[in-house]
């Protein structure tokens, strides 16, 4: 065997998806909102109007699970959709207004996790992530 079971990557990237899950959570549940409840919201209020399936590549979400974050996000009544076949959907007069709290919260997540990564963390990520596509 080449590698160490320690070295393996997948589970050294889980690892870390679990700390920085939990340095976003640390901000966020105050706000009794999830980190992909976060990035739904945060991708429909930079998008204005957006469909599903385009939430659902931009974040790289499986659809049953980006549903059942929509039908939360839709309960709260922080998004609202069109009636069309392929709903559109839109911040409601309420997500607007709680977008206040969580674009704060959000952004002293990113500021934490951007602090331990340093320029060259974030740039080898990044070259990381490109590398996938």
């Amino acid at each position: 065997m080449k590698f160490s079971p320690t070295e393996c990557i997948s589970a050294r990237i889980g690892i870390l998806q679990r700390k920085i899950n939990t340095i976003y959570r640390k901000y966020l549940s105050p706000l009794n909102i999830s980190e992909s409840q976060s990035s739904i919201l945060l991708v429909i209020y930079q998008s204005k109007e957006v469909g599903q399936s385009e939430i659902a590549t931009i974040l790289n979400l499986e659809r049953s699970s980006l549903s059942r974050n929509m039908v939360r996000l839709e309960k709260n009544g922080w998004i609202q959709k069109n009636e069309s076949y392929h709903p559109i959907w839109s911040l409601s007069k309420s997500g607007k207004s709680f977008m206040k709290a969580v674009l704060p919260a959000w952004d002293n997540a990113m500021k934490e996790v951007n602090s331990l990564m340093g320029t060259e963390g974030w740039k080898s990520f990044k070259n990381f992530e490109k590398s996938l596509n």
